[in-house]
């Protein structure tokens, strides 16, 4: 249940949603240049959470984002507690290991900073693509 630094010191950008309503993209621009430099694509998604501070109308994206990290968990206790600590609506508290057959593995992606707060619980890892050498990874 390690935790992987993606990106660090970047700025949001946009948010899409695919049509068939189980994946999402994420775009990622330089803070000072504004120029693209990522995005990141999570398909299979089971949850999302999105919470900001934007505190009026000239507040919104693009918007400083500290760290985007990535946590994958494979085992039915790490599987259960990412579940129960999202408060995934599906998951029974008496739910056992056999019954969480459609998800043999989930991946976390965490976005944190400044004004908003991203969580993205999914099935299949996310595929992050780099649009310049600019970014750490």
């Amino acid at each position: 249940m390690k935790e992987i630094m993606l990106l660090e010191d970047v700025n949001l950008a946009d948010i899409y949603f695919y049509n068939d309503g189980k994946g999402m993209r994420i775009d990622f621009i330089d803070m000072y240049e504004g120029k693209p430099i990522a995005f990141m694509d999570c398909n299979n998604v089971l949850h999302f959470i999105y919470s900001n501070d934007f505190d009026d109308r000239s507040h919104g994206f693009a918007c400083y984002v500290g760290e985007v990290t990535l946590q994958s968990f494979a085992s039915y206790q790490d599987i259960a507690h990412a579940f129960n600590s999202m408060n995934y609506g599906f998951k029974r508290f008496d739910m056992d290991e056999n019954e969480l057959g459609f998800a043999k593995e989930l991946h976390l992606v965490s976005i944190a900073g400044g004004e908003v707060s991203i969580q993205i619980l999914c099935k299949t890892l996310p595929s992050l693509y780099r649009v310049s050498d600019e970014i750490k990874v």
